[in-house]
């Protein structure tokens, strides 16, 4: 476990993603707001399936990155036909013609 200060320190001994992607308030501000789990069945669930408090959440935000990836994936394959295809208008420098 490391101290919320010591992750986003600037010196070497910080974590360079935590304070490139957001501050270090505005982490905190989410971490007060944020509940993963149900007071009522907290116990049970813990017992039972230790990361089901965030399952839900993490199973959203994976399938909205493979929606990501797909329309990725898609518009790869787009421009990778043309260029196969000799459909450009590119021509090669050293070529004699």
């Amino acid at each position: 476990r490391r101290n919320v200060d010591d992750l986003w320190a600037k010196n070497s001994t910080g974590v360079e993603k935590f304070w490139l992607t957001m501050s270090k308030e505005r982490f905190l501000f989410l971490l007060r707001l944020l509940r993963f789990n149900d007071k009522i069945t907290r116990d049970e669930t813990k017992s039972e399936d230790k990361p089901a408090p965030i399952r839900q959440l993490f199973n959203s935000f994976v399938a909205t990155r493979l929606v990501d990836l797909q329309r990725f994936m898609n518009s790869c394959q787009h421009l990778g036909a043309g260029a196969h295809s000799g459909n450009t208008s590119l021509r090669n420098p050293t070529s004699m013609e």
